[in-house]
């Protein structure tokens, strides 16, 4: 039988990117993050939920109205939950339905006893994606204000330092093409499996949090912000100073002890990296 009809909020702007809201934001924040768009390839992250849903539809509103846009979904099955495969059977059932190639790249993880299967499950995520996205090619996710803000608390609470607590850039290279999340500004929160931390923080401390401080989302979006550009700046300061202490493949150790121990951190850290 065919799938029943899902509602499109993108439908009614099929000629006109500009009559959404979500398909406006989307196309001026793609713009501005992905070279030469809109004559450009992506491909969406779909998770078979709500947040991914409304992006792809939105997606494939800009591909309708710009020929030149090419768009495809993207699956990542972790076969960690017990609804992987009826989410994966979700995520190609929407992609038919609005028109637009899929794939799904099914992932065998095997965590160690102590590892974090969140951790895990990220990790080989991203090493999957890099190598199946073509050069120039922007990854897009749903990630939103909501995410960003969780984010910084979970990094807090790992005892993060700045590259943590700068939390999810809004672009970042990735494989051959860029990981994109151009609704990191956009208040649209989606569930999760309350068995994980990030789903745990949405579901238990989150309300609290939201009830005694309304605006805890954008705050802790805006310093996480603050913290990428802090980031920003200790990297242009660090090379500058691994470039002025080179000696070859190697440091002078003498130049690096005259900074300040900080300067000198940063600098290790560079060099090593």
């Amino acid at each position: 039988s065919e799938d029943p009809p899902v509602p499109d909020p993108g439908a009614a702007a099929a000629s006109d990117p500009g009559a959404d809201p979500l398909v406006r934001r989307l196309d001026a924040r793609l713009h501005e993050l992905l070279p030469g768009y809109p004559r450009a390839r992506l491909a969406v992250g779909v998770s078979g939920g709500a947040d991914s849903a409304a992006l792809l539809h939105a997606c494939a509103t800009l591909a309708r109205a710009e020929p030149a846009l090419q768009v495809r979904a993207i699956h990542v099955n972790h076969g960690l939950q017990p609804a992987a495969v009826a989410l994966e059977a979700a995520a190609q059932s929407l992609a038919r339905r609005v028109g637009v190639p899929f794939a799904v790249l099914r992932l065998a993880l095997a965590p160690a006893a102590g590892e974090s299967p969140e951790a895990v499950a990220r990790e080989a995520r991203y090493a999957t994606l890099a190598a199946v996205l073509q050069p120039g090619e922007g990854f897009v996710t749903a990630h939103h204000l909501e995410d960003q803000a969780e984010t910084v608390l979970l990094q807090l609470l790992r005892g993060a330092g700045l590259p943590g607590l700068a939390a999810m850039p809004a672009r970042a290279p990735l494989g051959a093409g860029w990981l994109l999340r151009p609704l990191l500004d956009h208040d649209d929160p989606m569930n999760a499996d309350p068995r994980y931390d990030r789903a745990y923080l949405r579901h238990e401390v989150w309300p609290r949090l939201l009830a005694r401080w309304p605006a805890a989302a954008r705050t802790l979006s805006r310093s996480a912000g603050h913290l990428a550009e802090a980031q920003e700046f200790v990297d242009a300061q660090a090379s500058a100073d691994v470039a002025a202490s080179a000696r070859g493949e190697a440091l002078d150790v003498e130049r690096l002890l005259e900074l300040t121990p900080a300067r000198r951190h940063a600098a290790l850290r560079a060099w090593l990296v």
